[in-house]
C-alpha cells in the first residue's frame, strides 16, 4: 500500500507539472492535501478561466489515474479549490476555503468545486461558522 501511495503521489505531482503548477501535498486521515502554486501567475479574467479550464482537467486525470484497471479499488476524487491568493502567508485561506467547496461537493455536478463558485452558500457557511445563526425550533 505504501509503494502504491508514493507512485500515486509522484503521478499526481506530474500531473500538476505538466499544466506549470508547483505542487507539495500531504496526506492525513484518507485525504491528499495539495497546495498548488501557479509557476506563472495570471491577472486577467479570460487568463483566470484557462486557470479554472486547467483545474478541471487535472481533476479528470487524477480521477483516471486513481480508477483505471490496474488499481481496481474505486475512489471518488473531489477537488476542492480556493481562491487565488498571493504569498505564503494566505495558505490558510486557501486550505479553509478549499475544505469549505468540498463539503458542499453534493450541491454540484462536477468533481471540482471551486471557493468561487459557491454564491449564497458561501454566506450559509460562514453564517454556520461565526455561529451567528441558530435553527428555529
Amino acid at each position: 500500500m505504501i509503494q502504491w501511495t508514493f507512485h500515486f503521489l509522484s503521478i499526481v505531482r506530474s500531473i500538476f507539472e505538466q499544466y506549470s503548477l508547483r505542487c507539495y501535498m500531504t496526506i492525513q486521515n484518507q485525504r491528499l492535501a495539495i497546495l498548488a502554486f501557479d509557476l506563472f501567475p495570471t491577472n486577467t479574467k479570460k487568463e483566470q478561466l484557462k486557470k479554472k479550464e486547467k483545474l478541471e482537467l487535472i481533476s479528470k486525470q487524477i480521477d483516471n489515474v486513481l480508477n483505471n484497471r490496474e488499481t481496481r479499488k474505486k475512489f471518488q476524487v473531489y477537488m476542492g479549490i480556493s481562491s487565488t491568493y498571493k504569498g505564503l502567508n494566505n495558505t490558510h485561506y486557501c486550505y479553509e476555503e478549499a475544505n469549505k467547496a468540498i463539503l458542499l461537493k453534493s450541491f454540484f455536478q462536477s468533481s471540482t468545486i471551486f471557493y468561487d463558485d459557491l454564491g449564497t452558500l458561501e454566506i450559509l457557511l460562514n453564517l454556520h461558522e461565526k455561529g451567528s445563526w441558530s435553527p428555529l425550533y
